[in-house]
């Protein structure tokens, strides 16, 4: 074994759909159907998914219970990612629709009800220009569901000079409607852990960081804020480096961090005071970080790596294509993957070796 750049790398035999490198045991396939997935979320013992058909399916993990919850189908569905979240088994998801102006529905449907509620209606100009609404992010814990977004005022508003932020926040969702969390800032990412949200704000200056498309990134070198879902500020932090990810285990935080030179490091707060706890570089290319009381994993193309208890990071799966929605629920780290002619969700449990 030899450590670079702060990884622990095990010399792995990758072939197939992939190997292992914590102790042998192979990931279970819970989902394998024609086509592709679009996005994956999982939460409790339950995970969910958007098909290549764009309909949403939640499933237990023990497969006993399987169900369509609605549909993420538009005009802009095969240009514009969908997101998705899970909070037991409810979903939340976007809808793109619209022609010149976009329409950003979000729609929630649990296995229960006849059809999806329509939670809220976002806008934003048409991909191919700029200004309007963009989604910060949907997150899912519990029987919890929340969704955050800024607005990009546009130049040919006559109220606005310049590209700038000028609006947006945090909502709750529940059964068909939504609840605005007060005092939440215009955001571009947030996670949710047992009723605590952690966001990482958007620029607000007159001129803002955006990227070429002109949407809201955060601000460099810029805060971290928790709170709780009557909109009261917890706590705070400012890491090492602009945020490029943010998860949140109750009372921890975690945040994924590139500093001025191109590098990248996981920093972790407790999320009740704000301090500092230890920070552990990781490659440039990482990226898709999530954090249970287990530890942190992210991935740096298709090798997923676990963050453990002393700093000790491994490759825990090298899977053949690119993971998507990859995450850890308590010991269960799951993600989805597209082959050429097929489509699978797998789930690897892990020890009790993290933080």
């Amino acid at each position: 074994m030899t450590r670079i750049g702060g990884v622990l790398l095990v010399a792995l035999a990758l072939a197939g759909a992939g190997a292992s490198a914590h102790g042998g045991a192979a990931p279970k396939t819970l989902v394998d159907r024609p086509g592709a997935i679009r996005a994956f979320a999982q939460d409790g013992n339950a995970i969910a998914y958007i098909a290549s058909n764009h309909t949403v399916h939640v499933q237990r993990v023990a497969g006993r219970g399987r169900w369509v919850v609605g549909s993420a189908a538009g005009s802009y569905a095969n240009q514009v990612p969908p997101f998705l979240a899970l909070a037991g088994t409810r979903a939340v998801w976007t809808q793109y629709v619209g022609g010149n102006i976009m329409e950003i529905l979000i729609d929630t449907g649990v296995p229960a009800a006849s059809k999806a509620k329509r939670v809220d209606l976002l806008r934003r100009n048409s991909i191919s220009t700029y200004g309007g609404d963009f989604v910060g992010g949907l997150a899912g814990d519990g029987k919890t569901l929340v969704y955050g977004w800024a607005s990009i005022c546009d130049v040919g508003d006559s109220e606005c000079s310049r590209f700038q932020v000028s609006g947006g926040g945090a909502r709750r969702v529940s059964a068909g409607s939504k609840t605005t969390i007060a005092g939440v800032p215009p955001l571009v990412d947030l996670a949710l852990s047992q009723g605590r949200i952690a966001v990482v704000p958007a620029d607000l200056g007159t001129s803002p960081q955006l990227d070429d498309r002109r949407v809201p990134l955060p601000v460099e070198n810029g805060p971290v804020r928790v709170y709780d879902l009557a909109g009261r500020l917890l706590s705070g932090f400012t890491p090492s480096g602009t945020v490029r990810d943010v998860a949140l285990s109750w009372p921890q935080a975690a945040v994924l961090v590139q500093r001025g030179d191109g590098m990248k490091a996981i920093e972790r707060y407790d999320a009740k005071t704000g301090a500092l706890v230890d920070a552990n570089a990781v490659p440039a290319a990482a990226t898709d970080l999530s954090l249970s009381s287990t530890g942190a994993v992210y991935r740096v193309g298709g090798a997923i790596y676990l963050l453990a208890r002393g700093g000790q990071q491994a490759i825990v799966w090298k899977v053949a294509g690119t993971p998507i929605g990859l995450s850890i629920e308590g010991h269960r780290i799951a993600w989805a993957v597209n082959g050429p002619h097929r489509a699978l969700v797998r789930a690897l449990t892990i020890g009790s070796s993290g933080y």
